[in-house]
């Protein structure tokens, strides 16, 4: 059940991301892409590519945080 909420609060917050960003953490995330793959498809540095996952995967674990026991 805990499970459950917790994937349910992550989808909700990938939902809340602007498109670029749910674009970024769907590619690396759910399709496996490397920082490289995802900044040519993107157009941005690998170093912005690593940036912005870091700070997206940080908003959502901080509220996810909150409901694992």
């Amino acid at each position: 059940m805990e499970k459950l909420k917790i994937n349910k609060t992550v989808v909700k917050e990938v939902k809340k991301l602007s498109r670029s960003n749910q674009r970024l953490i769907i590619l690396r995330d759910v399709y496996g892409k490397s920082f490289e793959e995802i900044s040519i498809k993107t157009g941005l540095t690998e170093d912005e590519v690593k940036s912005k996952i870091f700070k997206i995967r940080k908003k959502i674990k901080d509220k996810v945080k909150p409901l694992i026991p």
